[in-house]
């Protein structure tokens, strides 16, 4: 039996977790991207880098976006989330986006498209 992969059930009937290669052997770029069974990972550890990329990711698709919050908030941030799926449906991209109801009905002002 060759290399077991993660979650995979060993023989003695319990799960396992088996590491395939060194944690950092994966790494390929300085800029914390790992590329995992065909899959890119990039690690964004500050929360500008990641509202960058998520406005960069909104901006680049082409054909369908599915976002899902737990907290929304019509501040800058959000607004500036809300601007780009807006600029993304103009472009024919189908946009999902959920919503926590709980979270979100006690931040303030709806979101609306217009």
């Amino acid at each position: 039996m060759g290399p077991q992969k993660v979650n995979e059930i060993a023989d003695s009937g319990m799960p396992c977790v088996v590491a395939l290669r060194r944690r950092d052997e994966g790494m390929l770029t300085k800029d914390r991207t790992l590329e995992i069974d065909g899959n890119r990972l990039t690690l964004l550890p500050t929360g500008p880098q990641r509202f960058d990329a998520l406005i960069h990711l909104i901006d680049e698709a082409e054909t369908s976006l599915r976002l899902l919050y737990y907290i929304y908030t019509a501040d800058r941030s959000g607004a500036a989330v809300r601007t780009a799926l807006l600029r993304a449906m103009d472009r024919g991209v189908a946009v999902s986006l959920l919503i926590d109801g709980f979270e979100a009905a006690t931040r303030g002002k709806p979101i609306s498209a217009s």
